[in-house]
């Protein structure tokens, strides 16, 4: 006999656990943003190596972090039980790729050094630790993401995941 200050099984104990999937969203859409308001540099050799290289290797992490994403998507929606380990592998990739960037940014002398980018740095990395916290093991996210099915999404939800990665 279960206690009224029990909650049922399979449900999650608040809703911090999908703190991660609004940010995978929000990183999709600032990785698509990159992508079109860096297209029309391709091609311009009358930039410095330094920053040609910068650009091009932004716009490869953006369309790797948007592929990525999808599939991180897609395992959400679905409450796949895979989705917080893969999302911390995702996350954690995500945080070394945006230190690599910004010791990039800091020690190439075409570069200038910005408090503000140096912030939304540590401002990045930091929702992204937390997100990891939030997914890690007995944080509740095990009631949310609990579907043990191995199948892919449905074709719906991976449908409307490509098109939420496009927008």
């Amino acid at each position: 006999m279960a206690s009224i200050d029990q909650q049922p099984a399979g449900r999650p104990d608040s809703g911090l656990s999908f703190i991660p999937v609004a940010w995978l969203v929000i990183v999709m859409g600032l990785s698509a943003y990159g992508l079109i308001s860096n297209w029309r540099l391709i091609g311009d050799f009358s930039l410095p190596d330094n920053v040609l290289f910068l650009i091009y290797g932004g716009l490869a992490g953006g369309v790797i972090t948007i592929l990525w994403g999808l599939y991180l998507l897609g395992l959400a929606f679905n409450r796949s039980a895979r989705f917080p380990r893969h999302y911390t592998i995702w996350q954690v990739a995500i945080i070394i790729w945006i230190l690599v960037r910004q010791a990039y940014v800091l020690l190439v002398s075409d570069f200038v050094f910005s408090a503000e980018g140096l912030g939304f740095t540590v401002a990045e990395i930091a929702v992204g630790l937390l997100c990891i916290y939030l997914l890690r093991n007995g944080a509740g996210a095990e009631t949310v993401y609990a579907n043990l099915e191995t199948e892919r999404p449905p074709v719906f939800v991976s449908i409307f995941a490509a098109l939420l990665g496009i927008i």
